[in-house]
């Protein structure tokens, strides 16, 4: 398991309603894009009932294309998720 200041970490706060929740994840080995991270958070977090549609991700107020490499999301971002409509 790698330590919260190892490259392999990154921050998430999940958007549940008006309650923040900060996590770590640390299984960024495993995540090739974005949409893996979005995939992860819906299986992590229980929102496939929630979020039947997956997640929007976003890192400073710009959403992250799905396609696009994880290293798009660089080590210490705070990613939010919010429900695709």
């Amino acid at each position: 398991m790698a330590s919260f200041n190892s490259p392999h970490v990154l921050q998430i706060l999940a958007q549940r309603s008006l309650r923040s929740c900060p996590c770590w994840l640390a299984d960024r080995d495993r995540l090739r894009t974005v949409v893996d991270l979005a995939h992860y958070i819906v299986n992590t977090f229980a929102l496939r009932a929630a979020c039947p549609d997956g997640v929007a991700l976003s890192v400073d107020g710009f959403a992250l294309p799905p396609a696009q490499d994880i290293a798009l999301v660089r080590d210490n971002d705070v990613v939010l998720y919010a429900g695709q409509h």
